[in-house]
């Protein structure tokens, strides 16, 4: 039997629970209204296979979070935004959750050219791994 995904669920449930220990540990006999301050995790899904993982550990600890959503390549083919992805998405919209943008095609540096501009490379996004040269 594959336990990925149970090993993955606990770190994710494990790193959450600590997070939230973070966030209220200095006012810890205070009620969990006036934990106000906020805890930044940054959980990669990558290809999305732990993002069902990661909603059910969100909404059992009642945790809310922005999704910084990045459109990368998946195990389906047509990326973390499209549309065999769209209802995980709506559902964590449904939620509550915020949403902002993480970029849509995740430009690397690769060198300094010698006239001035930079070369880089998209790894995702609709030039992905094409070598560019931006002023």
């Amino acid at each position: 039997m594959d336990t990925r995904p149970q090993t993955a669920l606990r770190q994710l449930s494990g790193l959450l629970r600590a997070g939230l220990l973070l966030w209220c540990s200095a006012g810890f006999a205070q009620a969990a209204a006036a934990c106000n301050k906020p805890v930044y995790l940054t959980l990669d899904t990558g290809h999305m296979e732990v993002a069902p993982l990661m909603a059910e550990v969100l909404q059992r600890q009642q945790v809310m979070v922005t999704f910084f959503a990045a459109d990368e390549p998946t195990r389906t083919g047509d990326g973390s935004l499209g549309t065999h992805w769209a209802p995980w998405w709506r559902a964590r919209a449904a939620e509550g959750h915020a949403f902002a943008s993480h970029t849509l095609d995740h430009v690397y540096w690769r060198a300094d050219l010698p006239d001035g501009r930079l070369q880089v490379r998209p790894s995702a996004g609709a030039q992905a791994g094409q070598t560019q040269a931006w002023t």
